[in-house]
């Protein structure tokens, strides 16, 4: 089984560049090591192999939401975005920004996203598109509070100190 369950991480996050075995994982989120160092990552990954996940940077004692869709945006610019789960809706503005050799967005508002994250069942995102339509995904909750909590807890253990949304 972990065999089958690194298989699996492997080949759904290759393109992000991070480790082939999971550190943990929780339901549907794995914690996995950055390649780039200690950082980690806690994330989940849809059927269309769209992935959402909060990254604790070590270094900068900071952690970040980011969201990979298959959508293609310009680096350095805000997108708007419709936040949907079945406790809540809210807005939030994204950065883009590139990501081994992809397009990622950071999710700006990070302790309101995160409120959101924290919840059970699915959570969805739509995006409005240049033909006026919204692109839409969606992602299970189930496992992320755990996951994100894991990663958190190792970035203080490691700096020390506090980390900051």
């Amino acid at each position: 089984m972990n065999r089958l369950i690194a298989a699996v991480v492997f080949l759904a996050f290759s393109s992000l560049a991070f480790a082939v075995e999971p550190i943990k994982v929780f339901g549907d989120w794995a914690v996995i090591r950055a390649a780039e160092g200690s950082d980690l990552v806690a994330l989940t990954r849809n059927n269309d192999g769209n992935y959402i996940g909060l990254r604790c940077f070590v270094g900068e004692r900071k952690c970040v939401h980011v969201l990979s869709v298959d959508f293609t945006c310009e680096v350095g610019m805000s997108y708007p975005m419709l936040v949907g789960s079945s406790v809540s809706a809210i807005t939030i503005q994204t950065s883009c920004r590139n990501s081994a050799g992809s397009h990622e967005l950071v999710l700006d508002d990070q302790s309101k996203i995160h409120e959101v994250l924290k919840q059970e069942g699915l959570v969805g995102f739509a995006m409005p598109m240049d033909s006026g339509l919204f692109k839409v995904v969606r992602f299970s909750l189930n496992g992320a509070y755990e996951a994100m909590g894991y990663v958190k807890k190792y970035t203080i253990e490691q700096v020390g100190s506090e980390v900051f949304l």
